[in-house]
């Protein structure tokens, strides 16, 4: 992965810029399982994969934007903070609706854990309700 990232930028610095969010990342997950007291099960893993994966996706777009706006002849510092603003609201947004979709996750881990996890409705927690196929095609049939 760090090979095709240095040669996605052809150079070492903006893909070893990128990969420093990734210790970041396992300090995080580690910090986010001692604090709920959790353990480090297929879940974390998955969730720890989901946030690195995250992490260097929103640091590609934004090294790349930056590398942009200096090849447009701004000031490497102001094409950091433009590059910064441009890309806030994006960022917050698909962190904002990643987090919702988790807490549901955590939510229904945290009740599987218990053995109370079935509540007898369909939706997250039975991933294989016929609805999830069939709920677009009645929308657009229904002209939604």
């Amino acid at each position: 992965m760090i090979l095709v990232s240095i040669l996605l930028f052809g150079k070492l610095r903006q893909p070893l810029i990128i990969w420093i969010t990734v210790p970041l990342a396992v300090i995080g997950t580690i910090a986010g399982l001692l604090g709920l007291d959790a353990s480090f099960d297929f879940m974390s893993l998955l969730g720890a994969l989901f946030l690195v994966g995250l992490l260097i996706k929103n640091a590609i777009v934004l090294i790349e934007e930056i590398d942009q706006e200096i090849a447009a002849g701004k000031a490497p510092y102001e094409a950091i903070l433009d590059s910064g603003v441009s890309r806030m609201r994006p960022v917050v947004l698909a962190a904002g609706t990643t987090i919702l979709g988790l807490i549901l996750l955590l939510t229904e881990c945290l009740l599987r854990q218990h053995g109370d996890h079935h509540d007898g409705r369909p939706g997250l927690r039975d991933p294989t309700h016929p609805d999830y196929g069939s709920d677009p095609v009645r929308h657009f049939v229904q002209g939604g």
